[in-house]
């Protein structure tokens, strides 16, 4: 979490203006200064959009959204009809259509980060992922490798935003808005050993001991290794959040990228379990004039095959992100980069479990036993995910 900094370093109209937003989140500039996030319950779709400093943004699109169709969408689907009206991307067509969505979430809970000044280090990055969320911030510096992260639909708002060069970070960009990346798939069970096989009986004289009470017995065939179970898909990467970045003033040069989430690795199959082995042949012995012979060895058990490889998961498209600055000087400026999220990546296929060993010939003319075959390699029946689409990236109303 990014760190407070004492000396605010805002004009007396900067901290006025600052103050003001604030206040008009419902919270006290003096007590919630920050950044930590405080949760601010917002009732009606207007009402977010004035707390999330978007009243007055245009919408270039209208929602064909109607009230007939508020009932059949998923959560997830009202949710993104909501953000698109708040941030200006398509608004809704009437005021029953809000009222139906207002009916479905009678309250929206919104993250605000409040603070006067903070510094932005790799250390102490600002990541913005839970909820949707709106920042109200004096000063905002970004030094020694600092990096923000926004993953949630978010209004990022500084009256000043200050990046010094230098450090180690280790992200690209100086501000990253992405989906939220899928999760790995697990990789499939790997499976032990199977049991050994029963080693045979010896042979046995009479009770006078001239003559064959039994023979030797063959040792017992060891069991087969199991297979290796499936490894599982990767999840789907999210599709990238709605979000404007409003800087009063920036001082030097920032890097912004936006992109879909990208696909989870699938997960790999696991090995097959190895065959036990055979088990040895009974000893033979000698009964007067009698001699059986020793018995044979078992044979080992097959080893298990692998399990099949999982498919990684399709990246997200991207969002709609809108940056807006004013340059403190020649020399400052944002530079864009409208990227991609990538597809996972499939996983391997298991690999096969190795044949038990052949049992060992019993003493006194056993033979030995025949070694287990070895498992086969999984399938490898994973199909890498697709990449996403680009969203719609706009720098002082530029296309990027």
């Amino acid at each position: 979490m990014a760190k407070k900094v004492a000396n605010p370093g805002l004009s007396d109209e900067q901290l006025a203006r600052y103050r003001k937003r604030v206040v008009d989140l419902g919270l006290d500039p003096t007590f919630h200064d920050g950044p930590w996030p405080v949760m601010v319950p917002v009732r009606g779709i207007e009402n977010l959009r004035r707390v999330a400093g978007l009243a007055d943004v245009p919408a270039p699109k209208q929602s064909p959204l109607t009230v007939e169709k508020v009932e059949d969408l998923t959560n997830m689907m009202a949710r993104q009809a909501v953000s698109n009206h708040v941030f200006g991307v398509r608004s809704l067509a009437s005021a029953s259509i809000a009222q139906a969505l207002e009916e479905r979430f009678p309250v929206f809970p919104v993250l605000a980060y409040t603070a006067t000044d903070i510094t932005v280090t790799a250390q102490n990055p600002l990541i913005i992922n839970r909820n949707s969320a709106v920042t109200v911030f004096g000063k905002v510096t970004i030094r020694d490798g600092g990096f923000i992260i926004i993953s949630v639909d978010a209004h990022f708002s500084a009256e000043v935003l200050e990046k010094i060069p230098g450090g180690i970070s280790p992200m690209p960009n100086d501000i990253t808005v992405q989906g939220q990346d899928g999760t790995p798939g697990d990789n499939g069970p790997s499976r032990g050993k199977a049991k050994n096989g029963d080693n045979g009986g010896s042979a046995e004289c009479d009770c006078c001991g001239g003559a064959v009470a039994h023979g030797a017995s063959n040792g017992g065939n060891g069991i087969n290794g199991d297979d290796g179970g499936n490894g599982l898909n990767g999840g789907d990467g999210f599709n990238g959040p709605n979000v404007r970045i409003s800087i009063g003033s920036l001082k030097g040069n920032l890097t912004i990228l936006q992109r879909g989430g990208n696909g989870g690795t699938g997960g790999s199959g696991g090995r097959g379990g190895d065959g036990g082995d055979g088990g040895q042949g009974g000893s033979g012995t000698t009964c007067g004039a009698f001699q059986p012979d020793g018995g044979k060895g078992g044979t080992g058990g097959n080893g298990g095959n692998g399990g099949a490889s999982a498919n990684g998961g399709n990246a997200g498209n991207g969002g709609n992100l809108i940056v807006a600055y004013v340059p403190a000087d020649p020399n400052s400026g944002a530079i864009g980069n409208n990227s991609i999220g990538r597809g996972g990546s499939k996983g391997g296929p298991g690999t096969g479990g190795i044949g038990g060993a052949a049992g060992k010939a019993g003493a006194k003319g056993g033979s030995v036993g025949e070694p287990g075959n070895n498992g086969i390699t999984g399938s490898d029946a994973g199909i890498n995910g697709r990449d996403g689409v680009a969203g719609q990236f706009t720098i002082n109303g530029q296309p990027v």
